[in-house]
């Protein structure tokens, strides 16, 4: 099984300046793609600067449970250190999340 992170192309109507003083205020968001298919299962990001680095990610409710969320996570981590250059992140889960406790 393999996956990637990769920034998907989208059409804005926006200049860059007005898309960076928008909500969103990762540091870095992408989409988590499958490479069999191309299917896109989900997203990653990282909180905005000035906060603790925490790790995020979202697996579309069709694709859980199958190991994604797990090698997702582990590219997420690679590229926190790799390419953000953070010394440590963070991560957290809903109380009643097995799966991503167990990751």
């Amino acid at each position: 099984m393999q996956l990637a992170i990769a920034i998907r192309d989208y059409n804005l109507t926006e200049s860059f300046d007005e898309f960076k003083s928008g909500s969103i205020k990762s540091r870095f968001i992408a989409t988590i793609v499958r490479c069999s298919d191309n299917a896109c299962i989900g997203s990653i990001f990282v909180s905005p600067e000035n906060t603790l680095p925490d790790l995020a990610i979202m697996i579309y409710k069709c694709y859980r449970n199958q190991g994604y969320g797990t090698i997702a996570f582990r590219l997420g981590v690679k590229y926190c250190f790799n390419n953000l250059l953070l010394d440590k992140i963070y991560a957290g889960c809903y109380e009643n999340n097995e799966a991503s406790k167990k990751m």
